[in-house]
């Protein structure tokens, strides 16, 4: 059966339009929280992520169910990522310089870490500030 050269374009509109508004995510924004500092800070070697964390202490049940594209659009890529059992994945975020940093006081172990895990859905589901 011959379908007319409107219906085919029709339906690939229609097809690209679904496609298009699936790929979308919505913007994360946390008030208080900049973003653009945080992702500047590489390794928390600025030492600009400490006066960060108390805002995302305060807003950790926002942070829970973000998807890992929206976590790294909001936190940007992580220091460090870890695969799991059960396809788990932990992204490590520094917020106290740590050992890729070069004017890093060698004498302290005290380093801390943003541990954001991710269910097998790609959620978070667990937010873990580490000392």
């Amino acid at each position: 059966m011959f379908k007319p050269p409107g219906f085919l374009v029709k339906t690939m509109a229609f097809v690209l339009l679904l496609l298009s508004i699936n790929s979308c995510t919505v913007p994360v924004s946390i008030p208080g929280f900049d973003s653009d500092e945080w992702k500047r800070d590489k390794h928390g070697c600025l030492s600009l992520r400490p006066k960060q964390r108390p805002v995302l202490e305060t807003n950790k049940s926002q942070l829970k169910q973000l998807t890992s594209e929206q976590i790294i659009q909001l936190l940007g890529k992580p220091e460090r990522q870890e695969l799991y059992s059960r396809s788990q994945t932990f992204y490590f975020y520094a917020i106290s310089p740590d050992e890729k940093c070069n004017d890093r006081d060698k004498t302290t172990d005290n380093n801390a870490y943003l541990q954001v895990r991710f269910n097998a859905l790609g959620k978070s589901d667990e937010i873990i500030f580490m000392d």
